[in-house]
């Protein structure tokens, strides 16, 4: 199975046709292309530019009818980002899942870690909710920022990978997120028909994980916030977190915070909507995700310390609150998070 996946992933990066900046396809192939022009894929009826965003075209492959590969490039201001373009219907192949495909990052990168994980939205004609995740290698100058964005539009899924070398500026993925957001989601679409995938329904609330956002915010939350334990025990339980130590009540707060649930001896667990200047560090700086409801952090508060290790995008029920507590007792939070561990969390 491993020769049968490596062979696989080597055709996949393979060109068809000459070694030109819109490589020509055999007529027996997957690709219909001609010079200069879209390059389309037969099965699915989706054309892939020469051009998108400033992306150009470098490179088609193919692993089967079905399964095939644009690759794009850009050059600019001395930095390069290498994106890929992955069309395919679900299938046997460990990447055809959300899970396996984080996983292959923790295979070309031992030493990445997760810098975000979470929703991107782009417009169609139907709105699609893609799953954006991005790693990070190496601290300074060397740094390298690797990227991945699925779609599971049922029939199709679609997902890009992408690595941004040279890394200095926001602007530059800015730049990335604008080629995905121009793939031709609309054919895609089209090729699905009924669209039946995760990619087009729209949570009331998920998960995301920023860890370079909620690492500087659970530490000043705790220390900014002024708590009123005594209050918080008049407030109504709705529920019970279900930990190794006993159950835990959950209790109903305000808007402000929204849950409280304390495991004695331990912690004391707080679902905290954030203020909306602090979201941009989510949305706007390196790890960019699409937020267009509140945000909620879980602040674990120890004395004067805290750590905020989940976020939510909506409003979670207490349900998902009580879950995550149970998730979080005991265990232990390390500085960065690994793909293999982000891996662990997809359940798909």
């Amino acid at each position: 199975m491993r020769i049968i996946l490596a062979l696989a992933l080597i055709a996949s990066c393979l060109p068809i046709g000459g070694a030109t900046a819109a490589p020509q396809a055999s007529a027996g192939g997957a690709w219909q292309a001609g010079d200069g022009g879209p390059a389309l894929h037969r099965a699915s009826r989706v054309g892939f530019p020469a051009e998108r965003f400033g992306f150009k075209r470098v490179k088609l492959g193919q692993i089967s009818d079905n399964d095939v590969t644009a690759t794009y490039r850009l050059k600019k201001d001395g930095a390069e980002i290498s994106a890929t373009v992955y069309l395919f219907r679900p299938g046997a192949l460990p990447e055809h899942r959300l899970k396996g495909s984080i996983l292959s990052f923790a295979t070309l990168s031992p030493t990445a870690f997760v810098w975000s994980a979470g929703p991107f939205d782009v417009p169609a004609t139907s709105p699609l909710h893609l799953y954006k995740a991005t790693f990070k290698t190496g601290i300074g100058p060397g740094t390298v920022m690797d990227y991945l964005y699925f779609a599971d539009i049922g029939p199709w899924r679609a997902k890009v990978r992408a690595t941004l070398t040279n890394v200095k500026d926001v602007e530059q993925e800015r730049a990335l997120d604008g080629f995905v957001t121009a793939l031709p989601w609309n054919e895609i679409l089209a090729a699905a028909g009924n669209c039946s995938g995760q990619a087009c329904t729209m949570p009331a609330s998920e998960p995301f994980i920023s860890d370079h956002g909620g690492s500087m915010l659970g530490r000043l939350l705790a220390r900014s916030m002024t708590f009123e334990p005594a209050k918080e025990e008049s407030l109504p339980v709705v529920g019970q977190a279900k930990v190794m130590l006993g159950d835990a009540p959950i209790r109903r707060g305000s808007d402000d915070i929204l849950y409280v649930a304390t495991v004695p001896g331990l912690a004391t667990y707080r679902l905290i909507r954030l203020p909306p200047e602090v979201v941009p560090l989510f949305s706007d700086a390196f790890g960019r995700l699409t937020l267009t409801k509140p945000v909620y952090g879980l602040l674990i508060s120890m004395g004067s310390e805290g750590m905020m290790p989940r976020l939510y995008h909506g409003e979670p029920t207490s349900e998902m609150f009580g879950a995550a507590v149970a998730d979080l007792v005991l265990k232990e939070r390390k500085p960065f998070l690994s793909p293999v561990a982000l891996a662990e969390t997809i359940e798909d």
